[in-house]
């Protein structure tokens, strides 16, 4: 994380009442994104599934 993104994350905290310095903020920012990635299930990907068309330009009662 840049410190652009820091930075707008801190000023929505200091909207939201918090006043502690950037340096503390930066701190707990971490810790609790660490803290909720750490807690989020693991997700299970899956191969996407595709199923060919029947092309409707290739019929021969088509007619332009």
């Amino acid at each position: 994380m840049d410190n652009k993104e820091y930075a707008s994350a801190y000023a929505i905290a200091k909207i939201c009442g918090y006043s502690g310095s950037f340096d503390d903020f930066k701190k707990l920012y971490n810790q609790y994104y660490s803290d909720i990635i750490e807690s989020l299930p693991e997700e299970k990907t899956e191969p996407a599934r595709a199923e060919a068309a029947i092309n409707p330009m290739s019929s021969k009662r088509f007619i332009f």
